[in-house]
């Protein structure tokens, strides 16, 4: 009698605890919104990651402002808006600068910055926390569904190359020391003996998130050497207004490969295909990318088996050098995955390849 009494009272206190949690979540003391970011989808997508992130961690009320192609994303319908008279129930307003320094209990509103500084605890977390990546995965869905038809005999390969720095007047500037055009006035591909010219890339400081096409050449002949000679199908997904350009580039130099190349043939550009190219890029079997915030996201988001990215870069002799390029394989039924050095291939990298493909 006493034993089931004592039963009794520890479900009781154990109800009334989750009751508690529920009753702060829907009341919480501070809240929390994204800043307004005059950047593109991508950069707008890590923060509002990251600021969900913070209301998820410490319980926080999150205020939702839309940015760049948001209004295309389930997010719009089912956040609560941020607004003025949302921002006066709080004593306070506090741009953040890091994450120690949110207090639940301050009566205040956050707002959560490009700048705003993660743990490192969290970095981890943000990946692992299942509950909190299946919400966000369910709040980022496009409210149109993506429809994207594979060659299903073939390994799916999405590759990410980004040409368009944020204004109108640089948007095609990294394709010039790409191209060379021929005497016809057809411009055709010149990557043969370098990465890129000093002049073209050390003229903007992002050098990895505009990779030449050269680096992606590279990395999808070692893959396919890789996958023992399988038959692959690669999607270019890029924001110039020609992608059959690059496409053409491809096929030049992988002619001894049973490889068959894709693009978005007409009506290529930068800002109609957003929404949609991240969400088709999700659903390819591998992933090669560059250090974009857009395709980074895609990967966070993918569930992708392969995924190629760079890692370090310098100068030497006027030629752009990737190094230490690197190959994440993501094993079935794990959370976590396993990355190898892409330069050094090793037996257990073959040895997952092979389980997966």
């Amino acid at each position: 009698m006493i034993i089931s009494l004592i039963r009794i009272k520890q479900r009781i206190l154990v109800a009334f605890f989750f009751l508690m949690v529920k009753i702060n979540t829907c009341f919480s003391v501070s809240a929390i919104t994204n800043d307004f970011w005059p950047g593109l989808f991508g950069d707008n997508i890590s923060l509002y990651r990251k600021t969900k992130w913070f209301a998820h961690k410490y319980n926080l009320k999150f205020l939702y402002r839309p940015f760049v192609h948001s209004e295309e994303l389930c997010m719009h319908r089912l956040e609560i808006p941020y607004d003025s008279d949302q921002e006066k129930r709080y004593s306070k307003k506090i741009l953040l600068k890091n994450e120690r320094d949110i207090n639940e209990n301050a009566d205040a509103l956050y707002v959560c910055q490009w700048s705003t500084q993660l743990n490192d605890e969290s970095r981890l977390e943000m990946l692992t926390d299942l509950d909190f990546v299946n919400n966000i995965k369910s709040l980022i869905k496009p409210l149109k569904p993506v429809i994207i038809e594979f060659l299903r005999d073939r390994i799916s390969v999405a590759v990410h190359i980004r040409r368009y720095t944020g204004s109108e007047e640089s948007t095609y500037f990294f394709l010039e020391d790409e191209y060379e055009i021929d005497d016809s006035g057809v411009q055709s591909p010149k990557i043969a003996d370098q990465y890129a010219t000093d002049k073209c890339y050390r003229a903007f400081p992002m050098t990895m998130r505009f990779l030449p096409v050269k680096y992606y050449v590279d990395q999808l002949q070692k893959l396919y050497k890789l996958l023992d000679d399988k038959k692959l199908y690669v999607f270019i997904f890029s924001d110039v207004k020609n992608p059959e350009e690059i496409v053409r580039c491809f096929e030049k130099y992988c002619k001894e490969y049973d490889i068959i190349f894709d693009c978005r043939r007409t009506g290529n550009n930068h800002k109609d295909f957003v929404v949609e190219d991240f969400w088709a890029m999700t659903n390819f079997d591998c992933l090669l990318r560059p250090a974009s915030n857009f395709s980074i996201n895609v990967q966070y988001f993918g569930n992708h088996k392969l995924i190629i990215t760079p890692g370090d870069s310098y100068w030497a002799n006027g030629k752009l050098i990737v190094d230490n390029v690197k190959i994440t394989i993501k094993e079935p039924q794990k959370m976590a995955a396993s990355s190898f050095q892409f330069n050094h291939p090793n037996r257990d990298l073959e040895r997952l390849l092979k389980q997966i493909f």
